[in-house]
């Protein structure tokens, strides 16, 4: 039988597994990196009109950072790396639809698309929920605020990379035993609130979790802004 492999299963029968596009046919491959590549451009022309945007306007309208190609790379990484599987199995089946023969997905290869993709799905979602701000309410002046950050910064070990009137934008690099690549924190001042966030590094690999620290940066922030301005009130409470 050309093109198949037979083997004898453990039943003592022999099972034939088509060969003749894994070994000796490379369309598959074709397949996979057309398929790559036209989401790639996609991806990348999407990503680079997001990008053009200014940051705290995009911010205070969608409620989530925006992100250049490279940084949804980084951000997103874990997901299309679980992809590959799937995509590698629809490439072959569609390799054997373009040969014309008839290879209909067999029990097994089911489930290694269903798991990675669910497993995708799962990932991409959390990874999604990351880049969304936290509103917190507060009548602080923006110079209050500002004196606050740079207080906590300091307590935090934090390194500014942004201030201006509109944001707040500085990283940490803690030690490798951390667990952590480092995080970025954002601050984005809007009428009577400022919104907050913190993620891992995006001019580094990110990694699929932080420990909590970014949570824990952010829970931070909100807290000290509201033990801030409650002194603020007791204050004045007493002053009259």
């Amino acid at each position: 039988m050309e093109n198949y492999t037979a083997f004898f299963a453990g039943s003592g029968k022999p099972v034939f597994l088509k060969t003749g596009i894994l070994v000796n046919d490379y369309r598959w491959l074709l397949i996979f990196i057309g398929i790559s590549l036209v989401a790639g451009l996609l991806l990348w022309r999407r990503q680079q009109k997001e990008a053009a945007e200014t940051t705290a306007p995009f911010i205070l309208r969608t409620g989530r950072l925006n992100l250049s190609f490279n940084h949804w790379l980084t951000h997103f990484g874990i997901v299309l790396y679980i992809l590959l599987i799937p995509l590698s199995l629809v490439s072959m089946r569609l390799a054997y639809w373009w040969n014309g023969e008839q290879a209909p997905f067999l029990a097994g290869e089911v489930w290694m698309l269903v798991v990675p993709l669910g497993a995708a799905f799962f990932f991409y979602r959390r990874q999604r929920k990351k880049l969304q701000f936290h509103p917190v309410t507060t009548r602080l002046p923006k110079d209050e605020i500002i004196r606050l950050m740079e207080r906590i910064g300091g307590e935090e070990h934090w390194t500014p990379d942004y201030l201006g009137d509109d944001m707040l934008i500085c990283h940490t690099s803690p030690s490798f035993l951390s667990g952590s690549g480092g995080e970025q924190i954002f601050v984005v001042f809007d009428t009577n609130r400022v919104w907050l966030n913190s993620i891992g590094r995006l001019d580094r690999k990110g990694s699929v979790t932080s420990f909590g620290r970014t949570r824990k940066q952010v829970q931070r922030l909100t807290d000290e802004i509201r033990r801030y301005e409650a002194e603020n009130k007791k204050t004045a409470s007493s002053e009259k």
